[in-house]
Protein backbone atom coordinates (compact mmCIF):
# COMPACT_ATOMS: atom_id res chain seq x y z
CA UNK A 1 0.00 0.00 0.00
CA UNK A 2 1.32 3.46 -0.89
CA UNK A 3 0.54 6.12 1.71
CA UNK A 4 -0.51 9.54 0.48
CA UNK A 5 -0.14 12.41 2.90
CA UNK A 6 -1.85 15.77 2.71
CA UNK A 7 0.62 18.52 1.82
CA UNK A 8 1.94 20.68 4.63
CA UNK A 9 1.79 24.37 3.89
CA UNK A 10 4.40 26.72 5.34
CA UNK A 11 3.25 29.50 7.62
CA UNK A 12 2.77 32.83 5.92
CA UNK A 13 2.94 36.30 7.36
CA UNK A 14 -0.22 38.34 6.85
CA UNK A 15 -0.31 42.00 7.80
CA UNK A 16 -3.79 43.48 8.21
CA UNK A 17 -5.29 46.85 8.83
CA UNK A 18 -8.78 46.51 10.29
CA UNK A 19 -11.49 49.16 10.49
CA UNK A 20 -11.59 51.09 13.75
CA UNK A 21 -14.92 49.56 14.78
CA UNK A 22 -13.50 46.06 14.30
CA UNK A 23 -10.36 46.92 16.28
CA UNK A 24 -12.55 48.35 19.05
CA UNK A 25 -14.72 45.21 19.15
CA UNK A 26 -11.66 42.96 19.19
CA UNK A 27 -10.24 44.95 22.11
CA UNK A 28 -13.57 44.64 23.93
CA UNK A 29 -13.60 40.89 23.26
CA UNK A 30 -10.04 40.66 24.62
CA UNK A 31 -11.18 42.51 27.74
CA UNK A 32 -14.22 40.23 28.06
CA UNK A 33 -11.98 37.15 27.89
CA UNK A 34 -9.73 38.62 30.56
CA UNK A 35 -12.38 39.93 32.96
CA UNK A 36 -15.17 37.39 32.60
CA UNK A 37 -13.36 34.18 31.62
CA UNK A 38 -9.99 34.92 33.26
CA UNK A 39 -8.17 34.23 29.98
CA UNK A 40 -5.37 36.59 29.03
CA UNK A 41 -5.10 36.47 25.21
CA UNK A 42 -3.07 38.46 22.72
CA UNK A 43 -5.09 40.23 20.01
CA UNK A 44 -3.20 38.33 17.30
CA UNK A 45 -4.10 35.03 18.96
CA UNK A 46 -7.77 36.07 19.16
CA UNK A 47 -7.92 37.10 15.49
CA UNK A 48 -6.12 33.94 14.35
CA UNK A 49 -8.49 31.75 16.37
CA UNK A 50 -11.55 33.51 14.93
CA UNK A 51 -10.27 33.13 11.35
CA UNK A 52 -9.28 29.47 11.82
CA UNK A 53 -12.64 28.64 13.40
CA UNK A 54 -14.52 30.31 10.56
CA UNK A 55 -12.46 28.56 7.88
CA UNK A 56 -12.89 25.16 9.57
CA UNK A 57 -16.59 25.37 10.41
CA UNK A 58 -18.10 28.73 9.56
CA UNK A 59 -19.52 28.78 6.04
CA UNK A 60 -21.21 25.61 4.78
CA UNK A 61 -21.05 26.58 1.09
CA UNK A 62 -17.35 27.39 1.34
CA UNK A 63 -16.62 24.13 3.17
CA UNK A 64 -18.43 22.12 0.48
CA UNK A 65 -16.52 23.94 -2.26
CA UNK A 66 -13.21 23.51 -0.40
CA UNK A 67 -13.80 19.79 0.02
CA UNK A 68 -14.29 19.48 -3.77
CA UNK A 69 -11.10 21.45 -4.36
CA UNK A 70 -9.15 19.22 -1.97
CA UNK A 71 -10.44 16.07 -3.67
CA UNK A 72 -9.56 17.43 -7.13
CA UNK A 73 -6.05 18.42 -6.03
CA UNK A 74 -5.41 15.22 -4.04
CA UNK A 75 -7.88 12.56 -5.17
CA UNK A 76 -6.26 9.83 -3.06
CA UNK A 77 -6.05 11.81 0.18
CA UNK A 78 -8.80 11.42 2.73
CA UNK A 79 -9.29 14.39 5.02
CA UNK A 80 -10.09 13.84 8.67
CA UNK A 81 -10.73 15.86 11.76
CA UNK A 82 -7.21 15.37 13.09
CA UNK A 83 -8.41 13.22 15.97
CA UNK A 84 -7.26 9.91 14.49
CA UNK A 85 -8.64 6.56 15.45
CA UNK A 86 -6.05 4.07 14.19
CA UNK A 87 -5.38 0.98 16.25
CA UNK A 88 -2.63 -1.61 16.10
CA UNK A 89 -3.69 -5.23 16.40
CA UNK A 90 -1.31 -7.26 18.59
CA UNK A 91 -0.72 -9.78 15.77
CA UNK A 92 0.06 -7.08 13.21
CA UNK A 93 3.43 -6.28 14.78
CA UNK A 94 4.77 -9.83 14.53
CA UNK A 95 7.29 -10.67 11.83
Amino acid sequence: MKLQFAPAFPDERLVLTVPGVTAHDLTLFQRYLSEELKQKRDLKEIVLTIVQTFLEAGDRDFLTWKKRQDRQANPGVMRGNGQGNARVRPDSTKD
